[in-house]
């Protein structure tokens, strides 16, 4: 189960735990069918809060121990229902503040009603909660920025949060904007001073855009000069991720950018993106064709 969780985790980048958890359960499920044992109360509990899920999780939640679920404030803010990180909060006392569920929403008029009543150092604090999670930035921005809430991000910014922010284990907003096609928050975390190529991740903006399949968000970050040779310690580039994704569009709009690491990609990793599950036929042409010419 945990080398599961693992893969999954390096796979997926930016996917958040609760959705991983919720994977992992459906496989124990299916491994219980077989014999296996039965997912515990935690994995339930985590598995409801990754589907959103608020009437099992109002069910099960008065027999969950803290213990149970580490990181249960993590898994509470990746929740795609808001209504279920306002019920935790309350539930478990985790800590949660109202602009981080404002900005969850997107609730820009209440974002700027919270932070209208503070002071400057009061306001950078509250911009600020969550930055210093040990798995990934829980900030209001990053919270508004992984929903999707341009709104939300432009208010946010406004009030000065930090467009370049990162945590030991994170990407930075604007790789997460990147690698979900959050095309007009991509662009606005730029116009407002992003730094195009920063990895604190090893991960750049283009890298994880890449990883997405993202057309748009890569051709936005490349217009804005992002660098399309950029490697990693491990000496992938944005090529690699594009072909592995399967994104003959990405593949194409690289190439069209001066990347020439095709020959390396089809030596390293040609039978990972050959292999039928990943039908990825079309990209080993258009990698071959480049080296051809």
């Amino acid at each position: 189960m945990l080398g599961i969780i693992g893969y999954l985790a390096k796979a997926s980048g930016s996917m958040s735990r609760t959705l991983i958890v919720y994977i992992c359960f459906a496989i124990r499920i299916a491994s219980a069918d077989d014999g296996g044992s039965m997912p515990t109360d935690g994995e339930r509990f985590l598995a409801a809060i990754a589907r959103g899920d608020l009437a099992s999780v109002r069910q099960t939640a008065g027999s969950i121990r803290i213990e149970q679920v580490p990181n249960l404030l993590s898994h509470a803010l990746s929740s795609p229902n808001p209504d279920v990180v306002a019920y935790l909060r309350q539930s478990h006392d985790l800590g949660i503040s109202d602009l981080q569920i404002a900005a969850i929403r997107g609730d820009t008029g209440r974002i700027r009603q919270l932070l209208g009543q503070l002071d400057g150092k009061a306001k950078r604090t509250a911009l600020a909660q969550g930055y210093a999670s040990p798995i990934s930035s829980q900030s209001p921005l990053s919270l508004a920025v992984r929903n999707g809430h341009a709104d939300a991000v432009r208010e946010l910014i406004s009030a000065d949060a930090e467009v370049n922010e990162y945590c030991h284990y994170t990407l930075t907003p604007l790789a997460n904007a990147a690698e979900l096609g959050h095309t007009e928050i991509v662009r606005l975390l730029l116009n407002h001073g992003a730094v195009v190529d920063m990895a604190p991740d090893s991960y750049t903006a283009l890298m994880r855009a890449c990883v997405g399949g993202k057309f748009d968000s890569a051709k936005i970050l490349l217009d804005a000069g992002a660098n399309p040779n950029a490697v990693r310690q491990d000496g992938q580039r944005p090529l690699h991720f594009a072909a592995k994704a399967g994104s003959v569009e990405c593949v194409n709009l690289l190439l069209a950018r001066g990347e020439s690491s095709c020959s390396c990609i089809l030596k390293r990793h040609g039978p990972e993106i050959r292999r039928e599950q990943y039908n990825h036929q079309a990209i080993v042409k258009v990698l071959q064709d480049a080296v051809d010419k």
